[in-house]
């Protein structure tokens, strides 16, 4: 640390790092400039006006093996926009950047760049170039413009000071700035992280937030009058806040400077009614949020309305209402991969299968609150949403500014909003219709059911396999029968009705008993009704078996037809002792037959397995018949 007078005002300026080579004092905002062991002033500063970041100067963090602090800030604005990009000094004693824009932080430091920039030069969004080892995609490219700074900075900037600030991605979270200087190429890499990722400590209080009571600044509010209707103008956003509107005229108003600006005119009344008034908070998944800004937009067939929440540690949220459907929306700074194309484009995001559901140009209609860019009626949009229910992926294309965002949301209900907000239920709109993210009532119970079925079925099938199919069974009795008419029975002495009975014989295996009958048959047939009776518990079990064959000669030839044995199956039989019955009878020519019998046992049936996989099949086939009556309704209304 070392300590120098200010060259302008006298006041000591502290430079904590040995690496920085300016500082504005804090006294006088002049730029001073250390060469050596002598300092000179260059410029000035801007004061910062008031925001809601919790970052201060001497604020500590931590990404990975990083750990930094930061020593100053550089307050970089655009024509649509502003952020904060704070000098940090790394453990290892090196230095670079953490951007802080709309909740999220890139923690970037320098690295240099060997052989130029390969593959473009004049870095257009949506082009790849390689730097060093790496393939990288222009994210957002644009001038950009130094509007205020303070503490510690490692190269000499004042106010006014311009140049080209141009983002790159490369994935899996990796992310950098390029800078084109007379030197040559600047290239600062790192990654994007959430405020929870980087570990903060030594943050400043916010007032208004995590019980820190809000105090009033008085004196101080001459430049939030409405420049339209000498209304006063309020920002719950201030600092991060780019646009705003009044409350009373609803004029759009510049936020970004001391004294607002007016953007766009507006008339006296205002025309949209929010479900969410300006200022409501709520708590949605623990976080609390404040509702800071709605507004309305409208495609060539129908308007919605976009909510804009606001928590000082979370960043930004989004709710987007369209007839009674809400979305909860946040943005996301990597893009998904690139949409697969065919009948309908399609990308793969966090393991799910998202596809297009439409594709429109969309303009702003209605504004009200304050916003992080400089928003006004009629900002015109290409907007495509990809959908896996209940959750989006949506683009947003500014053809004007050279930028594409990405944002990812889900479908919510009005009950949640209602209770998160506590705004009485009555008061948001009727549902009305199927929602483009509205999750099927069947959506879950399928994608469950899907992947349980397919193992059920392997398992059914595994043990079907396992207990034999449809295999040939043992061999329980053997026998052979005489089959005679009333009257040859009646001529041996036998009753007219008189029927064959089996030894009693044991079933030893559990499954179907089959009853084959083999018999001498020519162009005549032998039936049998047959009883399989339980010896011990006398239940009686029936069956029936015909055995037919039949030949010739005709003019095409010998024919023949039938077979000289059958099977009679008895199905679920227990092991046991049984008996069988025997009732036979024969073509009127036929007179007497010998025959023969087998028995078998243990059966098992494939077409039991076929009933039993329809059974377990009935509730899963209904629900996703369900489901798909559901989908083909949602799909009907897409592009």
């Amino acid at each position: 640390m070392r300590q120098f007078d200010c060259p302008q005002c006298g006041a000591p300026v502290v430079f904590q790092s040995a690496t920085a080579e300016a500082s504005v004092c804090s006294f006088c905002q002049t730029v001073v400039v250390r060469k050596d062991v002598n300092v000179e002033a260059i410029g000035s500063m801007a004061v910062l006006p008031p925001d809601v970041s919790p970052l201060q100067v001497g604020a500590r963090g931590r990404l990975g093996e990083w750990g930094f602090m930061l020593l100053g800030r550089v307050r970089v604005a655009w024509k649509g926009g502003s952020w904060n990009e704070w000098f940090a000094e790394f453990s290892d004693g090196g230095r670079g950047w953490v951007a802080e824009s709309q909740g999220f932080f890139m923690v970037l430091r320098e690295e240099k760049v060997v052989g130029g920039v390969k593959g473009g030069t004049k870095l257009k969004v949506g082009e790849s170039v390689g730097v060093n080892d790496l393939v990288v995609k222009v994210v957002d490219s644009k001038e950009v413009e130094c509007v205020g700074g303070e503490g510690e900075l490692p190269v000499a900037v004042v106010t006014g000071e311009r140049w080209v600030a141009t983002d790159v991605e490369a994935g899996k979270g990796v992310v950098g700035t390029l800078e084109k200087t007379a030197e040559g190429w600047r290239f600062f890499k790192g990654k994007v992280a959430t405020f929870e990722e980087l570990g903060w400590q030594g943050l400043k209080e916010m007032p208004g937030w995590n019980g820190v009571p809000l105090v009033t600044e008085r004196g101080l509010t001459e430049g939030f009058n409405c420049p339209n209707c000498g209304g006063v103008v309020g920002l719950r956003a201030a600092g991060g806040s780019m646009a705003g509107s009044c409350s009373h005229c609803g004029s759009v108003l510049d936020a970004t400077l001391p004294k607002v600006e007016l953007l766009q005119k507006g008339g006296k009344k205002r025309k949209v009614k929010a479900t969410l008034p300006l200022g409501t908070r709520g708590v949605w998944k623990g976080v609390e949020w404040q509702v800071i800004g709605f507004m309305q937009r409208k495609d060539k067939w129908a308007p919605w309305l976009e909510y804009l929440l606001f928590n000082p540690f979370k960043g930004y949220l989004w709710l987007t209402e369209y007839k009674g459907h809400w979305a909860v929306v946040e943005r996301v700074l990597e893009a998904p991969g690139v949409a697969v194309s065919g009948v309908r484009p399609w990308i793969m995001h966090e393991g799910r299968e998202y596809k297009q559901y439409a594709k429109a140009a969309c303009e702003v209609t209605y504004v009200e609150g304050e916003f992080y860019w400089l928003v006004e009626v009629g900002e015109k949009a290409v907007v495509t949403d990809f959908i896996a229910p209940p959750f989006v992926l949506s683009s947003e294309t500014y053809v004007e500014l050279n930028e594409v965002t990405w944002s990812a949301g889900e479908y919510a209900t009005s009950r949640q909003l209602s209770e998160g907000f506590k705004v009485p239920l009555k008061d948001f709109p009727t549902t009305q219709g199927l929602g483009m993210l509205q999750p099927s009532g069947y959506g879950e119970k399928w994608n469950t059911l899907k992947s349980v079925v397919k193992w059920v079925a392997l398992i059914w099938l595994g043990l079907q396999i396992f207990t034999g199919g449809s295999c040939s069974g043992k061999k329980e009795y053997e026998g052979e029968f005489e089959y005679a008419t009333p009257a040859v029975k009646q001529a041996m002495g036998m009753a007219p009705d008189s029927v064959a009975v089996t030894p009693p014989f044991e079933v030893t295996k559990q499954g179907g008993v089959e009853v084959e009958v083999r018999a001498p048959v020519n162009n005549n047939w032998l039936g049998l009704d047959v009883e399989l009776i339980n010896a011990t518990t006398g239940e009686r079990r029936p069956g029936e078996v015909t055995v037919e064959y039949y030949q010739g000669v005709d003019s095409d030839g010998r024919w023949e037809e039938g077979s000289r044995q059958a099977t009679a199956t008895i199905p679920g039989v227990e092991p046991g002792t049984y008996t069988l019955a025997l009732d036979a009878a024969a073509d009127a020519a036929v007179g007497q037959m010998t025959y023969d019998l087998v028995v078998t046992s243990g059966h098992k049936y494939f077409s039991n397995f076929v009933l039993g996989l329809l059974a377990l099949l009935v509730y899963p086939i209904f629900v996703g018949w369900r489901h798909w009556s559901f989908e083909s309704r949602r799909w009907s209304n897409a592009d």
